[in-house]
């Protein structure tokens, strides 16, 4: 999964290099830059990733879910009916959080890149005139955002997790109880 960043950006940067002379020269170096080194990151970490953690854990719960439909199916059916409106309820809640977060972060980061490619253009001048703080006062506030967001993430990306998990051992608890109480645990 770690080498999916290096494949991803050498094809983006394999893409970029075919484009026509005129088309790249047009776009922002340091926006290109952004994308390239950081975004990328991003999609690996809060899209590559989690995929492959739902995938993985979506053929284990596949696998409880045929145990417990073979034991009790009225009792299979409700749990999966709650646990789906329980994920459903969390997703729409927190879909809209992240997406604002998302784009917040890729705002800030993108900042910084162009904060730092413009100080380095006129880095002299800035020097001569008295104008590096506010260079460094600018890169500091998205650096700051950018960090933010990033936490921001990390938090509302682990949330819906965690809830649907606690949802989860609340309702096998539930489950066990009610199939001990109506005597279904005998007949195994």
């Amino acid at each position: 999964m770690l080498t999916r960043e290096y494949t991803i950006g050498k094809r983006l940067l394999e893409g970029l290099v075919s484009e026509p002379y005129e088309l790249i020269v047009r776009k922002n170096s340091s926006e290109i830059t952004k994308i390239v080194l950081s975004e990328v990151v991003a999609v690996v970490e809060y899209g590559l990733y989690p995929l492959t953690t739902v995938i993985n854990q979506s053929l284990l719960i596949f696998g409880m879910v045929v145990v417990m439909l073979l034991t009790s199916p009225e009792i299979t059916l409700l749990i999966i009916a709650a646990i789906f409106s329980t994920y459903f309820l969390i997703y729409k809640k927190l879909g809209n959080k992240v997406d604002v977060v998302a784009r917040k972060r890729g705002y800030a980061n993108g900042q910084r890149f162009v904060i730092i490619d413009n100080f380095f253009g006129v880095y002299k001048n800035a020097k001569v005139e008295g104008r590096l703080d506010e260079y460094i006062k600018s890169f500091s506030h998205h650096s700051n955002s950018y960090g933010t967001s990033n936490a921001n993430l990390l938090i509302l990306s682990s949330l819906p997790r965690g809830l649907v998990e606690l949802f989860l051992v609340a309702t096998v608890l539930i489950a066990l109880a009610l199939t001990i109480l109506s005597g279904k645990l005998e007949n195994l």
